[in-house]
């Protein structure tokens, strides 16, 4: 359950037939979710592991159905993410592995757009990563990440 901040930017392009919508989305999340487990010893001795998601991008197909300013819509795509694994024992750092991993996309939303081509919208996606696996003289684990983001999304439409 990592949490915190996803802010980013997105790019795209679509295309309207009638009341139905497609498209393809680029996106970049700059944001750190993370979580931190702590394993109390006594108390000289504590370890922590901490798991952090930061620097994604990926690309997704969105479809919707259009209903005077709305968009109501889900996607589906590829996200690529940088997970970082941190060991400490006392408050200090003995360990940190980064590994790079794809998962697979899905999510809903619903946008709005305003006479100036102002979007203003929200927006759920999960993602399912592939295994990681940290391998170090302190880290052995392998981990499995699922996500959920909620997301407020500002654009602009040309």
């Amino acid at each position: 359950k990592l949490s915190g901040p996803v802010f980013g930017f997105h790019t795209g392009y679509q295309h309207q037939i009638d009341m139905f919508l497609m498209g393809i989305e680029g996106a970049i999340n700059l944001g750190n979710t993370k979580e931190s487990k702590k394993y109390p010893g006594n108390l000289a001795n504590t370890e922590e592991l901490t798991l952090k998601r930061d620097r994604a991008f990926g690309l997704a197909a969105r479809l919707g159905l259009v209903a005077n300013n709305w968009l109501f819509y889900t996607k589906l795509g590829w996200e690529n993410a940088n997970f970082n694994l941190n060991y400490k024992k006392n408050n200090v750092v003995e360990d940190s592995r980064n590994k790079r991993t794809n998962g697979f996309v899905a999510g809903l939303g619903v946008e709005t757009v305003f006479n100036n081509g102002i979007m203003l919208g929200g927006e759920w996606t999960y993602t399912k990563y592939k295994k990681m696996t940290f391998t170090a003289e302190q880290l052995d684990d392998s981990i499995r990440a699922h996500m959920h983001d909620f997301k407020i999304r500002l654009g602009y439409k040309f």
